[in-house]
């Protein structure tokens, strides 16, 4: 399944570190996962998977699931 977070910023936060936390979960299980955020990964995120700074470019391949992870991200979504 191809899964892709959308978060507004990757600041450290308890919401932006779960998201982190579930999306190398679900990468761990074998899912292809992507977060995008505007900024660079932050240092202190595990995760492995696909990561865009950009809330912008909507290049990517479809997806089976978007998820907004704040009510700014669902226009992105």
């Amino acid at each position: 399944m191809k899964i892709t977070y959308i978060l507004d910023r990757p600041d450290l936060g308890g919401g932006v570190k779960v998201v982190f936390q579930h999306a190398e979960l679900l990468r761990q299980l074998g899912h292809e996962v992507c977060v995008m955020a505007r900024g660079e990964k932050p240092r202190w995120a595990h995760f492995r998977g696909r990561y865009r700074n950009t809330l912008r470019d909507h290049s990517y391949s479809p997806q089976d699931l978007l998820i907004a992870t704040y009510w700014t991200t669902i226009p992105v979504a």
